[in-house]
């Protein structure tokens, strides 16, 4: 049938499909179409039924033979009945035989119908039944609308049919019976030949059969005499047909035409009836059908199983939130479950697929995710989702919602929060599945099981279509050639035209894209045609040949080659043709749908005029050649450079540099915020996002908080903006040149970095798929780029305002983006949410988690450390801190005294049996480091809660022992860390603990070499803090933290002491005060012996020792033996309070310790205490010559005299004593004040995350 024929007789064929008065009748009246339309196309062919009996036929499948490849006369007249909109062609089975074809055909929308067509073109006779179609086509019957098989021929047809199946019903029974009863000798004859001799009694006992049982057995006896004459009388076809049905089979396994469909939904969406529903509607659209709830059931279910518990829903309450199993016995029936579930699918599933059926489940995999504890499941969220990935994607996943009140109405088994938590859940869970489907349950349950239906059928329609798509299309359209692929084209290349040529609007970035691309333009065309199919999908190629004619009209040329890229998509997505005449690009047309779109277009018009206008020159740009509309299209005609272009690199250079920077000084001007609002839209964004979403809403009216407190003063720079620079919508020319197109969304009035800032983010964010939060740092730290940064000191803007800027360019962001759900991207949302917590808005403070093994509050030391860390941490950000159970009731009460919300504590402690030989201090090192395991433990279940932003060890202050925090994927903050240095040897107080002072120093050196865990903890530290500078030089710390390492004491104090410094007078002598345990890094030995020289020259001082420890009675043996024992007081541990106040009654604090710590010694200096100390170790670094001295360390005589001198000097001159306690008090004010840390804990958070080192920012 030629085309105006066929165009002809499209009303009369739609008329007679749809005015049929039942489904048989449409069906039949469908049959009687195709047969006219076989007619008129001159194609011989034969109905192998009577046709006086088709509406028995049609009920069945109906057998058609052909002297010719069916595909080729009847796929272009079913193409065109479904252009009509109530045909659809849902399967194009292919048979064993090199053209045998069943299709199955959809009649009607609402409630359809189904007609399978047996089409069979088969000159050997190598099919399942041997009869070839020479033999059925030879003396058919020509009726007046359609051509039938003679009586014999169709009668010998069916009893080979029914002998290879060996199978009949009562109906088929009767209609052997009817032809066979008055058979003429021809069709014994025929018997005969395909039968052999045995045949005709095989017939009549068949006939005879009084039941079906026996008619069974001869069609047995029958199927055999065919296949034993057919296997000797022809070998070679014999074996031709077992290699066509291996074939066959290999295909349907590799190319499976059936169809997985997944149902979920909360319980009472209705997942049963629907399902049900579906399956009694469907029966025909597939071979078979099979149904399964939950899981495949390859493996039988275990014994008092929950997972039966969704057969069980109709009649019992399910409401689950606790697990019925934990530990390993639900780890081991979730991996037994899990297996059912992928060995179900291919071994189950897979195989019915291959049989062309329709598999139909409920809940399956998804449903364990959303609610394991349904199914008895107590397994981390992790372990399920990396289990899911192995679990195969249904081809369609569905998911039935409705309004929770409406489904708790249903079925009133869970309450309406938990549904709408489930719904919630479910649509969260199915983005990590395959194709997915969401319908509302209204209409009633007709009504959703049609609509179910034709996801259904329009995606098994689909892979009909992706299978032979050669065929099943028309012919009128233009030819088009999908690349890389048909089923995801990035460009329609014109048969016209190179696919040289074509790819010029395809710039790939990654290396998968640019290899495809360079191996296509450099195959030979025939190959090119081969492996790229032509895409002819109606209702595209309609569109795309009405823009093709609308652009031949504007060129006034019918010779042109059209290509089109086929655009990003999204709401604003285009089609991009490129218009090329003798393989030269002369245009290119930018075409778009919808309100938005076209307003985009008209944007991008009316820029490019007026750039033209001004003569603009930092680029070359397209002029406008036209603007039409093509039905619901838009057409922007834009003239092309002129000269081939090259693309752009990903990285930016100084071409971008030199644009960007002459658009900004070109037309730079200063707005007032007020002003910029109006420019933004912002107000009807924020009232938009406030409909769908407060807290995005809030999100967006926080960042406008702070760039009014930062640019409120200055006003916001503004310029004119490309507003979309990319490397991608630019091209460097064959002059060295810049290009740069797609201007819809320029502006005279954006902040003046936009573009800089979007050449930097779409990149990262795009191609190189960064996090939000690096993209933004790297913003942040644009002015220390060498190549950018340029264009941010020429316009002017301060560190202060960048991240002004910044959000401003988020801003503009957000406000052109559209989603469905009223909101914007997930991404923009966190780039925002971290630039404020960059900036330290309140409502966005970092999440840090903590490490404080030692953690008091009130404690001294290691635990007063941990503690007043904690605070300092919470008061710009919120910390959770995982320290030791032995903590927990101080630092309740003190949370209780003074509540703390940003501050959250995780006890943890190894379990007794593995702690039981830990008493006090003992082995404290040792069930440190074990402890850091559970601490780790601990920190993976707080991640699955809280999306850290970065960890900080705090205690232990020690740099030869890991971190816990190394183990997890978080940028981490260690220390302050540090030990005590290794003591002057010639200062020891006796032989035992200068041999034990250099054991532990070995030792703690030997732990950081051996130790992979803490060579980990030292690589992957963002910032190493270290208590002094001998910290970082220890290795191998040296070797690893050059770039990354920075010296701050670990303690402080909580404030100066107000209390009235006691300056006795001269000639009642001085009070010296040393405090502390007494053991030898302490070096208190010292402090008697320089005070023992001071006596000589000041015999009224006097020397308070305030501590315990086993040097105790050494120190009083050697003060006897020194003579200084009337005047050296020995105090036992004193309460923290009674400590303080023996500082307040003090006049100079002696302090000559080795250690790397001494936090008594700011305590000291808070009390304005001038210090008198070694210049070694952690109080060396602690005090400057204005508030104390530190003395050089050298022989044991030499050391003491030097002390025994600054204890002189400040005995004698009470003014130097009130100068430097003045100076002392003032440094701590400085530097040591516990209430001032957070301060340079957000300089080491901000240097952390920026990744940058920390000396750039101090």
């Amino acid at each position: 049938m030629n085309d105006s024929t066929f165009v002809e007789f499209l009303p009369i064929m739609n008329a007679e499909i749809i005015n049929g008065e039942n489904h048989d009748s449409k069906q039949l009246r469908l049959l009687k179409v195709v047969l006219h339309a076989l007619n008129e196309s001159n194609c011989r062919y034969a109905l192998i039924h009577n046709a006086q009996n088709l509406e028995r036929a049609v009920l069945s499948d109906v057998d058609i033979a052909f002297d010719c490849n069916p595909n080729e006369v009847l796929l272009p007249i079913l193409n065109r009945l479904s252009e009509t909109g109530n045909v659809q062609i849902i399967q194009c089975l292919h048979y064993e035989i090199p053209h045998g074809y069943y299709y199955i055909l959809k009649i009607g929308n609402r409630f359809p119908c189904f007609l399978h067509l047996d089409c069979l073109y088969d000159p050997l006779g190598i099919n399942r039944y041997h009869i070839p179609t020479p033999f059925l086509l030879k003396d058919t019957v020509t009726m007046p609308w359609v051509s039938q098989t003679s009586q014999e021929k169709e009668a010998i047809y069916l009893l080979a049919k029914r002998a290879v199946k060996s199978n009949i019903s009562q109906e088929g029974h009767d209609v052997l019976l009817n032809y066979f009863s008055r058979a003429t000798d021809t069709l014994w004859s025929y018997v005969r030949y395909w039968f052999g001799p045995e045949g005709r009694q095989h017939v009549e006992q068949l006939i005879r059969s009084k039941n079906l049982q026996r008619a069974h057995s001869h069609l047995k006896n029958l199927n055999a005499c065919i296949e034993s004459r057919f296997r000797y009388r022809h070998p070679l076809r014999y074996f031709l047909s077992i290699v066509t049905n291996v074939m066959r089979k290999i295909r349907r396994f590799l190319l499976p035409t059936g169809l997985f469909v997944v149902i979920l939904g909360p319980d009472g969406s209705g997942k049963s009836t629907v399902t049900g529903l579906v399956l009694s509607q469907l029966g025909r659209a597939f071979r078979k059908v099979w149904r399964f709830h939950w899981r495949p059931g390859l493996l039988p279910k275990l014994g008092h199983d929950l997972v039966a518990i969704g057969k069980q829903e109709s009649t019992t309450k399910i409401f689950t939130e606790v697990s019925k199993y934990r530990g390993l016995v639900s780890l081991v029936r979730f991996v037994y479950y899990w297996l059912d579930f992928v060995l179900g699918y291919w071994l189950l599933i897979y195989p019915r697929k291959a049989q062309t059926t329709l598999v139909l489940g409920e809940r399956y995999f998804p449903d364990v995710l959303v609610h394991p504890q349904r199914y008895g499941f107590a397994i981390p969220k992790w372990l399920m989702r990396l289990a899911a990935k192995c679990v195969p994607s249904p081809d369609l996943l569905i998911l039935l919602k409705d309004d929770p009140v409406v489904i708790y109405a249903r079925k009133p088994e869970l309450p309406v929060p938990r549904i709408a938590e489930q719904i919630t859940s479910y649509e969260k869970e199915i983005k990590h599945w395959g194709k997915t489907a969401v319908i509302t349950t209204t209409g009633g349950v007709d009504g959703v099981a049609a609509r179910v239906c034709n996801l259904i059928l329009n995606e098994c329609a689909r892979n009909t279509v992706r299978h032979f798509h050669s065929f099943i299309v028309s012919n009128r359209y233009p030819i088009w050639r999908g690349f890389p692929s048909l089923n995801n084209a990035k460009v329609l290349v014109d048969d016209r035209d190179s696919m040289f040529n074509a790819l010029n609007l395809y710039h790939p970035y990654s290396k998968l894209g640019r290899l495809a691309k360079s191996v296509t333009i450099s195959m030979p065309r025939a190959l090119q045609r081969i492996i790229y199919k032509k895409s002819r999908c109606a209702m595209e190629m309609q569109r795309l040949e009405n823009l093709t004619e609308t652009i031949y009209r504007i060129f006034e040329n019918q010779a042109l080659a059209i290509s089109f890229a086929t655009g990003t998509p999204g709401p604003h997505r285009k089609l991009t043709a490129q218009v090329s005449r003798n393989k030269k690009i002369i245009a290119y047309a930018k075409v778009g749908s919808g309100e938005v779109v076209h307003k985009l277009l008209e944007r991008e018009k009316n820029v490019l005029k007026g750039l033209e206008i001004k003569g603009f020159s930092a680029a070359n740009v397209p002029r406008v050649l036209a603007f039409e509309s093509c039905g619901e299209d838009n057409l922007l005609v834009l003239s092309s450079p002129g000269q081939v272009g090259l693309q752009r690199p990903l990285q930016p250079d100084d071409k971008d540099v030199t644009f960007i920077t002459k658009s900004v000084v070109q037309y730079t001007r200063i707005l007032s915020i007020d002003e910029m609002h109006n420019c933004m839209g912002f107000e009807a964004r924020i009232g938009q996002l406030q409909a769908a979403d407060n807290r995005t809403a809030d999100l967006l009216r926080h960042s406008m908080e702070c760039v009014h407190k930062i640019l409120e003063s200055s006003g916001v720079k503004v310029a004119h903006c490309h507003g979309d620079y990319t490397p991608w919508n630019t091209l460097e020319l064959a002059n060295g040149s810049l290009y740069v197109f797609d201007w819809e969304y320029a502006s005279d009035n954006s902040p003046c970095l936009n573009d800089l800032f979007h050449r930097v983010m779409m990149p990262a964010r795009l191609v190189l798929r960064q996090r939000p939060n690096r993209t933004i740092d790297q913003l942040l730290d644009l002015h220390n780029d060498p190549l950018l940064g340029t264009v941010v000191r020429l316009v002017d803007i301060s560190r202060t305002e960048m991240p002004a800027y910044i959000l401003l360019y988020l801003i503009s962001l957000i406000v052109r983006e559209e989603s469905k759900e009223g909101t914007f991207s997930e991404y923009l949302q966190k780039a925002l949410h971290h630039s404020l917590k960059v900036i330290g808005h309140p409502a966005c403070r970092h999440k840090i988690l903590v490490s404080a093994y030692a953690c008091e509050p009130g404690g001294g030391s290691e635990p007063g450390v941990g503690w007043n860390m904690c605070q300092a941490i919470s008061h710009e950000h919120e910390a959770w801190v995982i320290t030791r159970m032995n903590n927990k009731e101080q630092i309740e009460r003190a949370l209780t005294e003074q509540p703390n919300p940003y501050l959250h504590f995780s006890y943890v402690d190894l379990p007794y049996w593995a702690r039981f030989w830990k008493k006090g201090g003992r082995c404290v090192r040792t069930y440190y480091y074990l402890w850091q395991l559970v601490a780790w433990r601990e920190a993976l279940r707080l991640r699955q809660i809280v999306n850290f932003d970065l960890a900080h060890h705090v205690t232990f202050v020690n740099d030869w022992l890991f971190s816990f925090l190394a183990l997890l994927p978080i940028p981490f903050v260690w220390g302050p860390i540090g030990s005590h240095p290794k003591s002057p040897s010639n200062l020891a107080s006796n032989m035992g603990s200068h041999l034990k002072d250099r054991g532990r120093y070995y030792f703690q050196t030997f732990i950081r070499v051996a130790d992979p865990l803490f060579w980990l903890c030292a690589y992957r530290a963002r910032l190493i803090v270290g208590i002094d500078k001998e910290v970082g030089q220890r290795f191998p710390l040296s070797l690893l933290s050059k770039s990354k390492f920075v010296n701050h004491t670990a303690i402080g104090v909580e404030k100066i002491f107000d209390r009235p410094m006691s300056y006795n007078d001269f000639a009642s002598g001085i009070r010296v005060l040393s405090m502390g345990r007494l053991i030898p890094v302490k070096a208190f030995h010292l402090a008697i012996r320089s005070f023992a020289k001071l006596i000589v020259a000041e015999p009224t001082s006097k020397l308070v020792i305030v501590g315990k420890g086993p040097e105790r009675a050494a120190l009083q043996k050697l003060a006897k033996k020194l003579k200084v024992s009337e005047h050296v007081e020995f105090i036992h541990w004193l309460p923290r309070e009674e400590a303080l106040l023996e500082m307040a009654k003090s006049d100079v604090f002696l302090y000559p310790s080795f250690e790397g710590g001494g936090m008594v010694v700011l305590e000291a200096m808070a009390h304005g205490l001038p210090v008198v100390c070694l210049n070694y170790g952690g109080p060396g670094d602690m005090i400057t010559q204005e508030c104390g001295f530190a003395m050089e360390v050298g022989s044991l005589d030499d050391t003491v005299q030097k002390l025994a001198a600054a204890l002189k000097k400040l005995a004698q001159d009470k003014e130097l004593r009130i100068k430097m306690g003045t100076a002392a008090r003032r440094r701590i004010q400085e530097r040591y004040l516990w209430k001032s840390r957070h301060e340079i804990l957000s300089q080491w958070y901000y240097a952390t995350l920026l990744k940058t080192n920390y000396c750039v920012h101090k």
